[in-house]
């Protein structure tokens, strides 16, 4: 198999997410992302944490550009969450087994109420439209899926991005925010870190071959695969694994 050991990187530029007192812990966020035939995707997060005090756990969407959106729902240790209109400054037990939406100064914050002081596993599904965007040389995802986490314990994550069809090991990725890998196996985009995840993010950025999905979305800030690519190396810098 082909496996790329992809380095630990810093960019200054993303936010925060969850600004939590430190005893609140996330064990393991793991993220599973399904491309369908137009490069939309379908995504499912489970989260298992720990709260120790605040009222609700949410995740920041930033930077969406063309992307929408839809069928968002949570459930807790495998019990659905009520849907409500969201207020960040509701009490926990007014919170309690609910989910809403929230237009954060950083983005769409996708939250759901803590419920109580003890270990939970939340599950998170939704879809984001145009996905996939089309430079001139190949079709490109880059997405942050994780922001860097404030103030709280973050353990370890896992992302697997699968597609209609099985993934050469060909296509290139790379990962950004934290130390750890990304490569393909067996047909799917797998990242993992090494260590823990306090202060880090994850970004993915992943280059396909032109019309591997059929899409029109594109941006007009980028041109070339290599404006995308100078994006996300800015302001970042190589972890050495040797020392």
């Amino acid at each position: 198999e082909k496996m790329k050991k992809i380095l630990f990187f810093i960019v200054t530029f993303l936010c925060s997410l969850n600004v939590v007192d430190a005893a609140n812990k996330i064990h393991s966020i793991d993220i599973s992302v399904y491309l369908d035939e137009e490069g939309n995707a379908n995504i499912q997060e489970i989260w298992t944490v720990d709260g120790q005090d605040g009222t609700e756990w949410y995740k920041v969407l930033g930077n969406l550009g063309n992307s929408k959106l839809s069928d968002f729902t949570v459930s807790m240790d495998g019990s659905p969450l009520t849907y409500k209109k969201w207020d960040v400054d509701e009490s926990l037990s007014q919170k309690k087994g609910y989910y809403g939406i929230n237009n954060g100064t950083d983005g769409i914050e996708l939250c759901f109420g803590k419920y109580d002081y003890k270990k939970h596993i939340f599950t998170l599904n939704y879809k984001l439209s145009n996905f996939v965007f089309n430079v001139d040389d190949a079709q490109v995802i880059y997405f942050n899926f994780i922001d860097r986490l404030s103030d709280v314990s973050f353990d370890d994550f896992t992302l697997e991005i699968s597609t209609y069809y099985d993934l050469p090991d060909t296509i290139d990725v790379w990962g950004y925010g934290y130390k750890g890998y990304a490569y393909v196996e067996n047909g799917v985009i797998k990242m993992s870190n090494e260590g823990d995840m306090d202060d880090n993010y994850v970004v993915l950025l992943a280059k396909f071959p032109l019309n591997t999905f059929d899409t029109l979305n594109s941006y007009s800030n980028v041109s070339t695969f290599n404006d995308v690519y100078e994006m996300a190396e800015e302001g970042s810098y190589d972890y050495n694994y040797d020392s």
